[in-house]
Parts: C-alpha cells; sequence; structure tokens
C-alpha cells in the first residue's frame, strides 16, 4: 500500500471496523457478487437486484469496501456557498471567468496568503464537503513510523 508521507495514517486508510463487510461478502449482496463471479453478466444480476427490491447500482461500486465506506462522502453536508460565490473566493473565480489563465489566478492567491488548490476543486460545491478531515500528525512524523522513514531515507543516500 503507497501511502503519502505528508497526510495523516486515520486519513488514508478507507474504512473502520463498525463501516459492514465488504459488499461482495455482505449477506444481503453476497448472492449478487456470486452470480457475476460464476460468469453471469453484471446487466442480469442487476436485473435480479431489481426484481428482490434492492438498488442494482451496488454492483457498480467497489466490492472489496463496504457500503457504508463508499456511501459516506456523498452524504456529507454541502453547508455554505458554492466555491463561486464564496466571498473569500469569488474574486479568483471570477479572474478565471474573465479569461485569466487559472495559474495567475492560483499567483494572486499565493500572493493574498491563500491556498491555490481551491481552484481545482468543484466550484460548484462549497468548501466544507470537499476538504477532506486529515487528523493526526503526517504519516512521516507519526512516533510509530518514523523509524521507516529515517531507513528509506538512509537508503537514498546511500546510492
Amino acid at each position: 500500500m503507497d501511502l503519502d508521507p505528508e497526510k495523516s495514517l486515520k486519513s488514508q486508510t478507507e474504512s473502520s471496523a463498525d463501516d459492514g463487510p465488504p459488499l461482495k461478502d455482505d449477506p444481503k449482496y453476497i448472492k449478487y457478487f456470486k452470480m457475476m463471479k460464476m460468469g453471469l453478466p453484471k446487466e442480469a444480476a442487476k436485473h435480479a437486484m431489481t426484481r428482490d427490491g434492492l438498488d442494482p447500482d451496488i454492483l457498480d461500486m467497489d466490492p472489496e469496501k463496504s457500503l457504508k465506506s463508499q456511501t459516506e462522502s456523498s452524504e456529507k453536508e454541502d453547508t455554505g456557498p458554492p466555491l463561486k460565490d464564496d466571498p473569500k473566493y469569488v474574486k479568483y473565480f471570477k479572474m478565471m471567468k474573465m479569461g485569466l489563465p487559472k495559474e495567475a489566478a492560483k499567483h494572486a492567491m499565493v500572493r493574498d496568503g491563500l491556498d491555490p488548490s481551491i481552484l481545482d476543486m468543484d466550484p460548484e460545491k462549497s468548501i466544507s464537503s470537499q476538504e477532506s478531515e486529515d487528523t493526526g500528525p503526517p504519516l512521516k512524523e507519526d512516533p510509530k513510523y518514523t523509524k521507516y522513514f529515517k531507513m528509506l531515507k538512509m537508503v537514498s543516500f546511500s546510492f
């Protein structure tokens, strides 16, 4: 597993133990994933789910992850104005709307002490709905893992 040493471990691990079983092992959906494993086309398994009163779009999700972990992020509340209308950022989106290149607007954000990666987000959604919660120390500074990053550093200097 490749993790970003600049982010916390918690923010990079997908699901917690209480998320439930992976979809392919979920008692509610196991038979449909088994149908596909046995060679039945996905559309036929989806039809069976519809017939049984279940959401057939479940089969388009990652079978290795729980249903909760895949639906939780989409349920995140979208509070606040869309980025393009947020008083803090409206000026920069207006710059781009007027034809200024994104890089120039990003430079203006840096000059004004703001995070330029905001311009890479969806302007139709609020910032709160798009920010990830990164709690804890960056992995490279986590006491549990610092020795491994030191090892990596030592190995890279020897070559």
